[in-house]
């Protein structure tokens, strides 16, 4: 889906989640009320939440995401500036004429591609898998996605 699409996505998530957390709080603080009043002796009530994992996976998915469409901008706009190339034309009697020529490289091209074919790799898999497969994927998935923009920008640099 399109960044902004995905964007209201994620509010929407992150909205979910801060209600979640909130309805547990208030159930931790009414449970410990009641255990209160019917137990001479403390009990302490500790609510592990199943869905952290899952908060945290989508918040790490949003930020992946932010950071990929900020690389995808930038290097959009840095092939759409013309390149500067100057070429001096001497015409007789000693007139100097400048032109600026734009020019896209291949490597411009190639890196692109590459970027692109690096974030299919990561569409490719499950984001929201937590089991201990599915963060190993994520792991691998994302550290493959990083060497190969990391090679990118060395080559653009």
């Amino acid at each position: 889906m399109d960044y902004e699409d995905f964007e209201k996505v994620m509010s929407g998530a992150e909205s979910v989640f801060v209600i979640w957390d909130e309805v547990i709080k208030e159930f931790t603080n009414v449970a410990r009320e009641v255990m209160r009043k019917r137990v001479d002796k403390f009990i302490p009530i500790k609510i592990n939440p199943v869905h952290n994992k899952l908060q945290e996976r989508v918040a790490f998915v949003r930020n992946f995401r932010k950071q990929h469409e900020q690389l995808h901008q930038t290097i959009v706009k840095v092939m759409s500036q013309p390149k500067g190339i100057t070429k001096i034309i001497v015409e007789g009697e000693g007139k100097v004429i400048q032109q600026e020529e734009e020019a896209t490289s291949m490597n411009d091209v190639n890196s692109m591609e590459e970027i692109k074919l690096a974030y299919e790799s990561v569409n490719d898999i499950d984001d929201l898998d937590v089991s201990i497969k599915g963060i190993e994927t994520w792991i691998q998935t994302v550290n493959s996605y990083n060497e190969r923009v990391s090679f990118v920008k060395n080559q653009l640099c």
